[in-house]
């Protein structure tokens, strides 16, 4: 009884895997039907990801320098900017403890230690979150010079690797 199910479980997955390369034969377009287009574009396409258009725009190397030029110096300048804001925090947070000590009582050194804590930490948040808005937008910005550079993607480079500076 076994060996009958198996037998027919086995046919049914054959007879599918069968219809379904029938099927995508007849109403997929292959690369030969669309000279210059590879099956991946063709599949892509199908799927709504891409188009087929075997004309791509026109790689033009000195825009995609600048446009590396103008979002690394975008991203220097906004690290520069992180940095020298977290600077000032450390040295808020360094003049805030040491005139915490000065104070006469253990509960008054102590909420003053811990108000220096908070406002440092909320400094840096802030810092934070203005660096990674200023990154994302260079970023963006820099997919649509590539793109105007006739460059669609690169690959290894990520807003991510700037992000986690």
């Amino acid at each position: 009884m076994k060996k009958k199910i198996f037998v027919i479980v086995l046919s049914a997955v054959l007879v599918l895997t069968v219809a379904q390369v029938v099927i995508a034969q007849t109403t997929t377009p292959n690369a030969l039907q669309n000279p210059g287009v590879g099956i991946k574009k063709v599949l892509k396409a199908r799927m709504g990801i891409g188009t087929l258009s075997a004309n791509k725009p026109q790689l033009d190397i000195a825009c995609v320098k600048s446009a590396v030029e103008k979002r690394e110096s975008a991203v220097i300048a906004a690290y520069d900017k992180k940095t020298a804001a977290i600077k000032t925090a450390l040295t808020t947070r360094k003049t805030a403890l040491k005139e915490a000590w000065d104070k006469t009582t253990i509960k008054e050194r102590l909420a003053a230690r811990l108000a220096a804590w908070k406002a440092f930490r909320a400094a840096k948040l802030g810092a934070q979150k203005v660096y990674v808005g200023e990154i994302k937008a260079v970023w963006r910005q820099f997919k649509t010079d590539r793109k105007s550079c006739g460059v669609t993607e690169t690959n290894n480079e990520s807003q991510g690797t700037d992000i986690a500076l």
